[in-house]
């Protein structure tokens, strides 16, 4: 493991300290309130009073119950920020380093390992079925019999590779694609007439892919219909601690060049509220599952914040229109997703 590397698991590692203090900090403060209520009941039963001296300990005692969990938590959120810096400093290159952290994240030992796992427990194995089902039932599905569709992000591909049988079973003749920067556990090729799974071998960004599709050799030469970025590189730009504005545009500009003539971007866009969101984060990170939700807001809810103006207002269908339009969003509840459709 080089510097970087290292210095990017210490900052994760002080970010799960803190969520986890925030996380227990209600129950903490609530067993220490309880104790010492437990304490003083028999002294008062005993004596018909409780002393001054034991009193002011006991409210010293819950004072200090009450801060020392903020103040690990705000030093946890320094340090962090600390050993951030300190890893970015060492690499000059800014794409180099943003995989290092997506590396440091879901490689072996990450603070996000098992986050795939969770998640796909919690979504069930009909989850992909749901959001496909309701794509090809709206207009934005592209008019086709033999979708061409690249996921640049697939983790797995176990989405994918449901979704793939899924177009199968509805008598589509799918061509998929599959690709990240982080993929040793992956689904199995399959090839069968007319219906092609791929999972690139190599590890490739976007850029990798973007050079690939402009050579067209196989299985590059054909322009996906629909590019599938589900909590992928989009999400991960509006995650960019610098500049996530000009990153999503740099990348939607990129996929704006790979896509076919009429494409879409297909992303997730349920909703759910900022505190749900951090108790699941924290649940994750202390039992390593997912409670009643997701540990992370949508791939559109991301963007839609970050184009959102000091009055509260995003501007994100502006910022993006001379490359895409929105779509009307379809589906019902975590399948809820849209389609931004290529001009």
């Amino acid at each position: 493991m080089d510097i970087v590397a290292k210095l990017l698991r210490k900052s994760t590692d002080y970010e799960i300290k803190g969520r986890l203090v925030l996380f227990l900090y209600p129950k903490l403060l609530a067993v220490s309130v309880s104790l010492t209520i437990l304490m003083l009941i028999p002294v008062y039963i005993t004596y018909g009073s409780i002393p001054g001296d034991l009193i002011l300990s006991s409210v010293l005692w819950i004072l200090l119950s009450f801060i020392s969990p903020i103040v690990y938590f705000i030093y946890s959120y320094f340090r962090r920020r600390h050993f951030f810096k300190m890893a970015k400093s060492k690499e000059s290159d800014s794409a180099t380093f943003e995989e290092k952290k997506i590396k440091n994240l879901y490689d072996s030992g990450g603070s996000l390992q098992n986050w795939a796992s969770a998640t796909i427990q919690f979504n069930g194995d009909k989850y992909a079925r749901h959001i496909w089902k309701s794509f090809i039932n709206s207009d934005f599905f592209p008019n086709t019999e033999e979708p061409v569709i690249l996921s640049p992000s697939a983790a797995r591909g176990y989405y994918e590779r449901n979704a793939f049988d899924f177009l199968r079973e509805m008598q589509y003749e799918p061509y998929f694609v599959l690709s990240d920067v982080s993929n040793d556990d992956r689904e199995k090729d399959v090839i069968s007439g007319r219906s092609f799974f791929l999972y690139v071998p190599e590890k490739i960004n976007i850029n990798g892919l973007q050079d690939k599709y402009e050579l067209g050799q196989p299985p590059f030469h054909k322009k996906p219909h629909v590019i599938w970025d589900l909590k992928g590189g989009l999400w991960y730009a509006a995650y960019n601690e610098d500049n996530p504005k000009r990153e999503i545009l740099n990348l939607l500009k990129k996929y704006h060049n790979i896509l076919a003539p009429n494409g879409v971007i297909l992303i997730d866009a349920y909703h759910q509220n900022s505190l749900k969101t951090e108790i699941n984060v924290c649940h994750f990170y202390a039992l390593k599952r997912l409670r009643d939700g997701y540990a992370e807001k949508s791939t559109l809810s991301k963007l839609l914040r970050s184009f959102k103006s000091k009055r509260g207002k995003s501007g994100l269908a502006e910022a993006i229109g001379d490359l895409f339009e929105i779509s009307t969003p379809f589906g019902e509840g975590n399948h809820r997703s849209v389609a931004l459709i290529k001009k």
